[in-house]
């Protein structure tokens, strides 16, 4: 009876030793898996935030580009526009003959004029609902899709958020703002309907809608300076000089005229 009883006590302590073993084995492999598991959730925050920064980078770098190249663009045309108007109006003095490039140059001078108030902030003469594909030029564009993408919005939400909530809305804005989001038709209540209040609340669509708004037009006017700053400069690079010709033709003239003398 005791051999017996001494047996199955070796027997439970033989049992007991091997379920130890085997918790502890389970509780080793399950932390090493957990650890496994955060080192992963690591990896994916880390490549989140390469992947957000590196898109932001490529927004960045892509209207960095794209404003050279317009810049670029624009100063050919003004310095070929000034080139043409001075070659012109030396052929007119010359000659007495108009040429119609002038008139054309004229013309196209009158147009980035046009432009250019557009840029000085007059809301007037800015078109905000300009039909998709129709915009007529890059300030126009760039607002136009303010009204009909979220994108500008959601950029904003993850870039500047704290900048923007600090933006105050003027008076005027606010009375903007009400006639617009009042018509079910309006692009930027569309837009509005999209993003409130899912993913921001009213006040931030609206602060985003006009200090980006506002910012949009400052750089037009700030890159259309520095653009006539340019065509200025170029022009005079180009200009002719009248006054120098015109003593050239009286110094020949009268040269001529002195050695007709003498053969008499």
């Amino acid at each position: 009876m005791q051999s017996c009883k001494k047996k199955m006590s070796e027997t439970g302590k033989g049992l007991s030793e091997n379920i130890n073993k085997t918790r502890e084995t389970l509780s080793s492999k399950l932390s090493t898996q957990l650890s496994g598991l955060n080192i992963n959730n690591d990896s994916m925050d880390s490549l989140k935030q390469k992947s957000t920064q590196a898109l932001k980078n490529v927004g960045s770098n892509t209207n960095k580009y794209l404003d050279q190249l317009d810049s670029h663009l624009e100063k050919v045309e003004n310095t070929t526009l000034g080139y043409a108007t001075q070659l012109t109006s030396f052929l007119q003095a010359k000659t007495g003959i108009k040429v119609g490039i002038a008139e054309k140059a004229n013309s196209s001078s009158l147009g980035q004029k046009n432009i250019q108030q557009q840029a000085n902030g007059s809301q007037s003469d800015i078109l905000f609902n300009v039909p998709k594909g129709l915009a007529s030029s890059r300030v126009e564009a760039q607002l136009h899709e303010l009204q009909v993408s979220i994108e500008p919005y959601e950029q904003a939400l993850n870039n500047s958020k704290k900048e923007i909530e600090k933006y105050i809305l003027t008076e005027e804005e606010k009375q903007e703002a009400d006639k617009q989001l009042s018509s079910e038709d309006s692009p930027l209540k569309k837009i509005q309907q999209e993003l409130v209040p899912g993913k921001m609340d009213a006040s931030f669509f609206l602060k985003c809608y006009f200090s980006s708004r506002k910012k949009i037009i400052q750089d037009e006017k700030k890159r259309k300076l520095l653009l006539e700053k340019t065509a200025e400069e170029d022009e005079d690079d180009f200009s002719w000089d009248d006054d120098s010709d015109d003593e050239e033709d009286k110094a020949e003239t009268a040269t001529k005229g002195n050695g007709e003398k003498k053969e008499e």
